[in-house]
């Protein structure tokens, strides 16, 4: 044994608490390391079934004004497997006892019709119904519903189309495009909701029966 080699193992027995310690500390980065690895590789394979269960728009498009006609037109464009059309508008939201400002993504869903792209779940509650009297069937964001508390049976107010309407929550929805909701690129959990309501009313109440302002492709 070399004289450097003897000189190693003497001072290692005379500093054997800290070398220890050293070796914990390695060892503990290094099972942090494996730990947040496995977590971030589970947490992107849920994502990504997620998404693919939901049927996930690779692309989306927003528009003023377009005729349904229109519809055949872009199924007819190469690579796009699934053209799916809609409604959507964004508008102040009051909430009882909420003084802050609320926007809100209002969007058309018509129950009856078989969604193509970005399925609404069901969380909670039921899907939403034809609008009678009284007020509308709403389903809720899952994240803003937890901001707020909401739960199915609340009411809040939207200005559409610049007449106030109750909104009765039937639900809490869930949509593959809207789980990290926000206006100008950033989350708002308290600041912004997405609602869906009844197509027809949607359509009814801005005056766009037979169009669409909102397409996404898969």
């Amino acid at each position: 044994m070399k004289t450097l080699d003897r000189k190693l193992l003497r001072d290692l027995r005379l500093m054997w608490s800290q070398a220890l310690t050293i070796a914990l500390v390695v060892a503990s980065g290094v099972g942090g390391f494996i730990t947040s690895f496995s977590a971030f590789d589970s947490l992107s394979w849920s994502r990504d079934v997620y998404y693919a269960e939901s049927r996930f728009a690779d692309v989306f498009s927003s528009l003023k004004s377009a005729p349904l006609a229109l519809q055949r037109q872009l199924e007819a464009i190469d690579g796009a497997a699934h053209v799916q059309t809609g409604l959507a508008q964004v508008v102040p939201i009051t909430i009882p006892g909420v003084s802050d400002p609320i926007a809100g993504q209002i969007i058309g869903l018509d129950p009856a019709e078989l969604q193509r792209l970005n399925l609404v779940s069901l969380r909670s509650g039921r899907m939403v119904a034809s609008h009678g009297s009284g007020p509308m069937d709403a389903l809720v964001s899952e994240a803003f519903a937890v901001a707020h508390q909401l739960k199915t049976g609340d009411e809040v107010t939207a200005l559409i189309n610049g007449k106030r309407e109750r909104l009765r929550l039937v639900g809490i929805g869930l949509s593959p495009e809207y789980i990290f909701a926000g206006l100008g690129g950033s989350p708002d959990q308290r600041g912004f909701g997405i609602f869906w309501i009844d197509h027809k009313t949607l359509a009814m109440a801005y005056n766009m029966e037979g169009a669409f302002n909102q397409v996404t492709y898969g």
